[in-house]
């Protein structure tokens, strides 16, 4: 990868191989999709496990040296 200053982020589910094959290209930060989150909060089913999945997967991008960024359908009345 030739590296020209520019920061990388990839895009992808909070999926643990999504959030490693990230790391394995050299990107700096993992965006993690929160679609799933939202339509969480807004059905109120399911909530804890999307809490969880993006909990878990930014553990491991953190690990994996990759900072850590989320987006996606977030807004002030799904997030406290």
């Amino acid at each position: 990868m030739v590296n020209a200053g520019v920061d990388v982020s990839l895009f992808s589910d909070p999926d643990t191989p999504q959030v490693e094959a990230a790391s394995k290209t050299g990107a700096n930060y993992s965006e993690l999709h929160t679609g799933p989150f939202a339509e969480a909060h807004r059905l109120q089913e399911n909530l804890d496990g999307e809490v969880g999945r993006l909990i878990t997967a930014s553990n491991q991008a953190a690990g994996l040296g990759l900072n850590v960024n989320a987006g996606h359908g977030l807004n002030l009345d799904n997030l406290s």
